[in-house]
Parts: structure tokens; sequence; C-alpha cells
């Protein structure tokens, strides 16, 4: 049996375990798998894991279809983790910010708005914020980045979502001028 299928039926047992009658049962096992599950580490620790294993990949001499193929395959693993991990987009988002930069006028249009997003996002008024950097791509014919469509979805609660447009707003003003 695999790994998967074994975590997957204790899963499973533990959900049905679930119940008003026995909460001494299976409390204390609940209380545990869902500090797995928000903690994160365990999802870095994997993260580490499989990155070593594409480093070891790339340095190999001889690069055949088939460790081509297997470098595809962990980059699409490392790109499933990082775009579910808040932590991973707030890097993302810092990097989108940085590069935004580069395109001067893309600069200049963030530059001009940066301190109405700035309150804006401290106010809460996501609507806005949202409005408001969607406009100044659209304005600059540019796309509108993956990290931020990622940024705006509705599963990140308020403090998240100021959080990633903070770091994207560092990412643009945090450059010294030349």
């Amino acid at each position: 049996m695999s790994i998967y299928k074994e975590i997957e039926d204790l899963l499973r047992r533990l959900y049905e375990s679930i119940s008003p009658t026995n909460l001494d049962e299976w409390y204390e096992d609940v209380k545990k798998v869902i500090g797995i599950f928000i903690r994160g580490e365990e999802i870095r620790e994997f993260l580490k894991k499989i990155e070593c294993v594409k480093k070891e990949l790339e340095q190999e001499r001889i690069t055949s279809s088939d460790t081509k193929e297997n470098i595809r395959k962990i980059n699409f693993l490392i790109s499933q983790i990082k775009s579910k991990e808040p932590d991973f987009l707030l890097e993302r988002l810092k990097q989108r910010g940085y590069e935004t930069t580069y395109d001067s006028g893309l600069k200049n249009a963030f530059k001009g708005q940066a301190l109405r997003i700035l309150e804006l996002t401290r106010l809460g008024k996501k609507d806005m914020v949202v409005q408001t950097i969607v406009r100044t791509y659209v304005a600059q014919r540019k796309p509108v980045p993956s990290e931020i469509i990622d940024a705006l979805k509705n599963e990140y609660n308020i403090e998240q979502f100021k959080a990633f447009i903070y770091a994207f707003l560092a990412g643009i003003t945090n450059i010294k001028e030349e």
C-alpha cells in the first residue's frame, strides 16, 4: 500500500470517529492533525527535499530525456507547493514588485498610486485596492501577473491580503534610484 493511501485511510478513519458522544477518543488526534496542516513546517520540509532532488538531477553530467521529464515533474510539484502556501506567495509578490521596476511606465504608474494603494489597503478596502492595481496594469497595456491574481482570491483573509499588497508595494518602492 502506498503512503498516500495509508494516510488517506487513516484520515478517513479519524473523520468517521468524530461524533459528539466520544469527544475524548478523537479530540487529541484531531488537534494534532490540524496542527500538522496549519503549521506548514512539514510542507517546507517536502519542498526542501524535492528541491535537493531537482538539484541532483540538474547536476548529472548526462541529461537524458528521462532526466528532463523528471525535472519537469519536480518543477510541477514545486510550483504546486509554492502556489498554495501564503509565505511563498509573499516572496513572489515582492519579487514581482521588484521586476515591475524594470518597466519605467509601469514603475512610474505604481509609484504615483503607491500611497493611495497603501492607504486603501490599511483601511481594508480590498475591492478598491484590486481595482486600482488592475486598472494600473490595464492602463499600461500589461497583463496582470498571476501572483497578483492569486493574492486577490477570496480564500485569503484581509490580514493576509494586506500582507500581500504590502509585499508587492515594498518590491516597487524599495528600489534605490540611480
